[in-house]
């Protein structure tokens, strides 16, 4: 699970952050082995909360 960090965001711009982090969320999936629960943050980076494996 991916989970945005920032707060008192509209769709528009919610969309505009993952689209951002889609190249990172790519790279995160080929390291990482779900399950787990992960943050992108507004500047579009992604880093691991939790390891649920």
């Amino acid at each position: 699970m991916f989970v945005l960090t920032a707060g008192d965001c509209q769709g528009k711009e919610m969309a505009a952050i993952f689209a951002k982090a889609l190249p990172k969320i790519t790279r995160f999936l080929s390291r990482n082995t779900p399950p787990f629960i992960a943050t992108v943050a507004r500047s579009g980076s992604v880093s691991m909360l939790v390891d649920l494996e």
